[in-house]
Formats: C-alpha cells, structure tokens, sequence
C-alpha cells in the first residue's frame, strides 16, 4: 500500500514537473512574439521542437527543467520586452543590453522574486520606472544605463535592500537625489549621470560606506559644491563629477578616501586652491580637474601622488612654476596642464618620466629653452609646447622620441634650424607645428618612404631653399603649410600624386615660373583650399589644373552634418585643424576649425596674364576666388554666374575689360565684390546683392555707371594707372583683399578632451561676420550626446 501511495506521489510531481516545463516554453515563445526585428537569426531555434534549455541565450537549472538565465545581450533585437517574462519564476539573471527594444518596462516583471541580475541598458526603452519592482527584494545589479526613461528619479528602488549595482545613467530622470539614497547597506555602485537632475547632493550620500563607484555628473545641474560628507566613503575608487556646473571649492575631506584610483571633476565651475589634502590619495591613478576655475600652484605635497597615470589640469587659472616634482611620478603617462599661467622654465627632471607619451604645456607664459632631457622620454607620443616665450634651438635629443606622433612648438621664439632627423621620424610623427618662430635654414630633405605624416606646418619662418621632393612620400599628408618664409622654387607638380592632400598654402614666398604644365601628369583631386598669394608665379592661369580639382566642383555632395578636417591617429585620438584666418583690407579674423566645405582659390599678388579660364565657372563650391594684383585681361567670364556657393570675389588690379556679367547677379551668396582698378565699361548690374555693394567695389573703371557711382562717386578721380607689377605699390597691396589659411591643431584628447572656441573680435566687418554665420548655419548639427563609460 505504501509503495503504492509513493508510485503516485511520483507520478504527480512529474506531472507537474512537465506542465511547469511547458508552461516556460509557452512564455519564451511569447517573449518571442514580442521581438518585431531579430536581423542576425539568435532566436531562430526558440521554437516549438526545439528543448527549452537549448534555446540560443537561455540556461536552465541543474534539472534542465527551469530558465535560470537569460542573456540576449547584443543580439541587435527591435520590439518590446514581453510581460509572459513573469512566468519564469525561477529566473535569477536577465540581460538584454545593448540592443534597440523599446516600450515600457512592463511591471509584471515585479513576479520574478528569485531575479538577482537585471540589465536592461543600452534600449530604448521610456515611460516612467515601475514602482512595482521594489518588490524585487533578491535583486542585486539594476542596469538601466542609456535609455529613454522619463519622470522623476525613482525612490521605490530604495526599497531593494539588496541592491549592490544601481545604474540610472544616461536618461532623461528629472528631480533630485533623494536623501533616502543613502539607506542602501551593500550598494557599492551608483550612477546617476547624464540625466537631468537639480537641487543640491545630499550629505547622506556619506553613509553609503560600502560604496567603490560614484557617477553623478554629465548634464545633472547640481547648485552648490560637493559636501563634505563624500570623505566618508572610504571604500569609494572612483569618483566621477564631471561636467554638471559643480560650484565652490575642492573638499578637503576628500584626502580621506584612500583608495580612491580615479577623480574626475573636469569641465566644473570649482575654484579656489588646489587642496593639498589631494598629495595624500596615494592610491590615485587617474586626476583630471580640467576646465575649471581653480587657481594657485601646484601643491608639493603632490609629489606623494606616485602612482599617478593621468593627470590634467588644463584650462584652469593656475600659476607660478611647474614644480620639478612631475620628476617625482614614475608612472605618469599623461600630463596635460595647457591654458594655464605657468611661468618659469620647463623642469629639467622631466626626463625621469620614462613611461611618459603625452606632454601637453601650451598656451602659458614659459620661457627658457626646451632641455634636452626631453630626448630621454622615449615613450613619448606627443609634445604639445605651442604658444609660449620658449627660445632657443630645437634639441637634438628630439631624435631620440622614435615613437612620436604629434610635435607642436607653434608660436613660440625658436630660433636655429629645424633637426635634419625630423625627416627619419615621419615614419611615425603625423603632425609637425613649427609655424610663428624665427626657424632658418633649409627644410629636411630626408622623408622616408612610408612617411606617416599627415600634416606639416612651417609657416612664417625665415626657411629657404627648396621644398624637398621626399614630401612625395608623405601618401597622408592632407595639410601643408610653407606660407611667409624664403623658399625659393618652382611650383611642386609632385604633389599631385598626394591623394589626400586638400589644403596647399605656398603663400609670401619666392615661388617663380608656370603653374600649368602638359609634361607632368597633375591631379590635386581632393584640394578644396590653395594659397599661392604673394609669390612670382607668372604665364597663364592653369586650365588643366583647375579642371582636376573635383572636390571643388563636387563639393561635400549630400552630406548635411558638418565635416571637419582632422589627423585620426593610430591610438583613436584625433586632432582638429585650427585657426582658418581671413586677413581682410586689414582685418585678420580667425576661425577655430577648418570645414573641408571651406573652398578657397586664391593666385593674388603673382604675375599671371592672360584671359579668366571659363573652367573656373564650373567649380560649383567655391566660397572664395582671389585672382587680384595680376596682370589678367579679357573679360569676366560669364560662367562665374554658375558659381552659386561664392561668398567673395576679388579681381581687382588687372586690367579686365568689357561689362560687368549679369549672370553674377545669381550669386545669391555674394557678400563681398572688388573689381576695382580694371578698365571695365557699362551698367552696374541692379538688385540682388549688388545692391549691398559700395563705390569700394567698382572704384579705378571710369567707363562704369549705375547705382552706387551716382551717389557720392568722386567726380574728380583721375584715369587708373596701368597695373605694373614691377612697381611693388604697397598701397595698393594695402588696398587688396588677402586670403589666407593659418591652420593649427587643437591638441586634446577623443576621450572627452578635443576642445577650442572662435574669437571675434570687435570692429571686425558686418558683412564677414554675416556670411561666417550663414556657412556654420548651413552645417549646423544639435544632438543630445550620451553618457560614455
């Protein structure tokens, strides 16, 4: 009898055992129905002949008759998050990150007590967050990182008393941090960036003591400081505050945190002195407090920071000398303090730092030379010392740096010639920054075959002799800049063969002969910016040249965000091209990066004769053509009207003749017009732009009449002197509209740190500012960026 009884007991829990099975196989298969777009096939075997536990990213118990897991973590799913979930009532871990479901989170999720895992981050997903799911008392990790939810930022989670890893990053959460968020005994992870939060960080945040990670930056608009309560989470590692309008000074509490590895306060509105209590987290690996207000020195008591990695202080009011203690870190391999007030000299133990690769000391006040012992930093990947006093020779110790990218010692006073090994170290450097210094000499003649470099910058220098054909080996090279030194030759054909080279400035030198030549093959095809202004180049302007260059007859095509020009290196930084500058009847204006849809032509100031090429008409996305100060004639061809991206145009100080085309009265873009000093006849077209323009525009052409020479022209102006090109008239060059490039790279981190501004300043021409504005406007791009981690 009794073995009776047991035979059905058996025969009953396996019943139910098999119902139990079925009845998660139906709710997968729900799940299932739910997913609108599965491009990659993960879930193609959750069917009804396959096993449940065989199902792609599903585990089952030791039995193989309960889902204990599920992880469809980056299978690339669309649609929503099925509530038949909540019939999985053994599910400890569920994971659908980084996938594009959306929807809310269903609160029937709130069923699965046993749930200890739950990632739902990197969606879609929106509406406010369940209450229900504090009843979700076993949970552990909560991942709501990077998603859409709204409303205020939920208090039920502190409902969770076992909650380890709360992430609500990345959203769209309104309110405060409640003051309840300090009940959590075990959470060691919280993260509340990047979202839009106000009021003031509560204190009790100090009672969370078993904390390691804190994120509460990014876009939140926190008022007041930090409080001091912070120095009680002694097991915190790290702590990120950056860039959330944080105000007053830096707690001194925060020496208290000894294990504190990484502090990010970057991108605030904290002032006063660096805290000396910071030299005693000797844990610290990681210190960016960069974009701030802080003032003062460098504390020495930061010479205990020996584990140092990282640390930037850039963009802030700090002064005095940079201390020799940066000697003092064996293991720095970032240090970036440029836009400061450094004075003083570069410290000599800098050479100790063997492990470190980014050195950035621009824009201060640092005079002395560069020590040679910068030569002993073998690791080093970028030297950044632009915009100081520096004097002195270029060391030849920088030889010795076989792995570096970038070398920037732009405007500075370096005297000397460049260091002939410049030319064997392209086979690494990308980008090389010489310009605005007193550098003589010849260039380097020795770049190697598989030159890495992408720009090179010399302009304004005392450099002669020739351009040395080994650039030909430079296959990246996109930006080259020799403008305002001595070289003397003849225009570089070769370069032709670069693919990538867009921007050409040969300006203020000693270039002589014919730019146009049947015996070289010449492409240019990617050039959307030449500067050859203020040379001797003289013969006809150069058809087939122009005709070759098709990113100015193209354009940017379809392309609707802006692009702008940039060296991407091979560790993923990138560096932006800065310091576009107009010089414009006196007026030098400066940009803070160049837009690869910024085209520009200009041959002034050479000795070119002959007729206008009809071709020019047919470089559709020309903003600016200066052809002044030659010796062109014939008439303005009437092509120019095709040019209907065309901002300025300045034939002036040629001898042109016949009328003015009415087909430039298409240009709807013009904002600035010279055809002064020429010898055209015949109406001034009316309307349209032309109606903005002054005497200024058509002055030295007798035979002209119409609307603006009416009114207030000079009745006893004398006939136009004959241009002569020999007479070096420098009231006339005075006179004449100037285009140049003045490019430098920005040099700052991807991660974050790539930063500048435009600076105008006042008095500069309305019709410039107008059309800068009109062209940003036309590439103008608004997003939301997420939260990176």
């Amino acid at each position: 009898m009794r073995f009776l009884l047991l035979l059905l007991l058996i025969l009953h829990l396996s019943h139910s055992s098999a119902a139990g099975a079925i009845s998660e196989h139906r709710a997968l298969m729900a799940v299932k129905s739910y997913i609108t777009d599965d491009p990659r096939s993960y879930l193609s075997n959750w069917n009804a002949t396959t096993p449940l536990c065989s199902f792609t990213g599903v585990t089952c118990d030791y039995t193989g008759r309960h889902v204990t897991s599920i992880d469809l973590t980056n299978f690339t799913l669309s649609g929503t998050l099925s509530p038949s979930f909540a019939h999985l009532r053994f599910l400890q871990n569920l994971s659908v990150a980084a996938n594009q479901l959306s929807g809310p989170i269903p609160k029937e999720l709130s069923a699965l007590s046993d749930l200890r895992y739950h990632n739902l981050s990197n969606n879609v997903f929106n509406g406010s967050f369940p209450t229900q799911l504090s009843q979700l008392k076993n949970l552990q990790v909560l991942d709501l990182y990077n998603n859409n939810m709204t409303g205020e930022l939920p208090v039920s989670v502190t409902e969770l008393p076992n909650l380890r890893h709360l992430d609500l990053a990345g959203n769209y959460f309104t309110g405060h941090i409640p003051s309840s968020y300090g009940l959590w005994e075990h959470l060691e992870y919280l993260a509340v960036s990047g979202n839009e939060l106000g009021g003031k960080i509560p204190p009790e945040i100090g009672n969370l003591t078993k904390l390691q990670q804190l994120y509460i930056g990014y876009y939140n608009t926190f008022e007041g400081g930090l409080p001091r309560e912070i120095g009680n989470l002694s097991e915190l590692v790290i702590f990120d505050a950056a860039n959330f309008t944080l105000t007053g000074v830096i707690p001194p509490e925060i020496g208290k945190l000894q294990k504190l590895d990484t502090l990010f306060l970057y991108y605030n509105l904290l002032s006063g002195y660096l805290a000396a209590e910071l030299g005693t987290l000797k844990s610290l690996k990681y210190m960016d407090l960069s974009d701030n207000i802080l003032t003062g020195e460098i504390p020495e008591s930061f010479a205990e920071l020996r584990n140092l990695t990282l640390l930037q202080l850039f963009r802030n009011n700090l002064q005095g000398q940079i201390p020799e203690i940066i000697g003092e870190w064996p293991e720095l391999e970032v240090l970036q303090l440029w836009e400061n007030k450094f004075t003083g000299s570069i410290p000599q133990k800098l050479g100790s730092n063997k492990k470190l690769q980014m050195f950035g000391l621009s824009w201060n006040q640092l005079t002395g030379t560069i020590p040679p012992v910068v030569g002993n930093l073998t690791s080093l990947t970028h030297i950044l010392l632009s915009h100081n006093k520096l004097t002195g020779k270029i060391p030849a110790s920088v030889c010795n740096l076989s792995s570096l990218n970038v070398l920037d010692f732009m405007k500075n006073r370096l005297s000397g010639t460049i260091p002939y090994c410049i030319g064997n170290l392209s086979s690494s450097l990308s980008h090389i920054d010489l310009q605005d210094n007193n550098i003589h000499g010849k260039l380097p003649e020795n770049f190697v075959k598989h030159c890495k470099l992408q720009s090179f910058r010399i302009n304004n220098n005392h450099v002669e002799g020739l351009l040395p054909r080994s650039l030909g080996n430079c296959k990246d090279l996109h930006l080259l800049d020799v403008g305002k030194n001595k070289l003397h030759d003849t225009f570089p054909f070769w370069l032709g063969n670069l693919d990538q080279l867009q921007v050409l400035i040969l300006r203020s030198n000693r270039f002589y002969g014919q730019v146009n030549s049947s015996d070289i093959a010449v492409s240019f095809t990617h050039l959307h910016a030449i500067d050859l202004s203020h040379n001797n180049f003289s013969g006809y302007l150069p058809t087939n040249f122009f005709e070759n260059l098709h990113a100015i007859k193209e354009g940017d095509g379809k392309k609707v965000e802006p692009e702008y020009m940039k060296d991407e290196l091979a560790d993923g930084r990138v560096y932006y091209v800065q310091g576009l500058s107009f010089t414009i009847k006196g007026f030098e204006i400066e940009f803070q990066e160049l837009l690869t849809s910024w085209m520009v032509i200009d041959f002034s100031n050479n000795q070119f004769l002959g007729e206008i090429p009809k071709t020019l008409g047919e470089l559709h996305s020309l903003i600016v053509l200066n052809l002044s100060h030659n010796c062109l004639k014939g008439s303005i061809p009437s092509s120019f009207g095709d040019l209907s991206k065309l901002e300025s145009l300045d034939l002036s100080s040629n001898k042109l003749r016949g009328k003015i085309p009415m087909e430039l009265n298409n240009l709807g873009f013009l904002e600035v017009l010279n055809l002064s000093h020429n010898y055209l006849v015949g109406p001034i077209p009316q309307g349209k732009q032309f109606d903005t323009f002054t005497n200024d525009s058509y002055t030295g052409n007798l035979g002209l009449w119409g609307l603006p020479l009416s009114k207030g022209r000079d009745n006893d102006e004398k006939t136009p002197a004959k241009f002569d090109r020999d007479d070096d008239d420098d009231d006339a060059d005075e006179l004449n509209w100037k285009f140049s490039i003045l490019m430098g790279y920005g040099c700052g981190l991807v991660l974050g740190l790539s930063m500048g501004y435009i600076v105008f300043t006042t008095g500069k021409p309305w019709w410039f500012i107008r059309s800068y504005v009109r062209v940003q406007q036309r590439f103008a791009k608004w997003y939301r960026t997420k939260l990176l981690r």
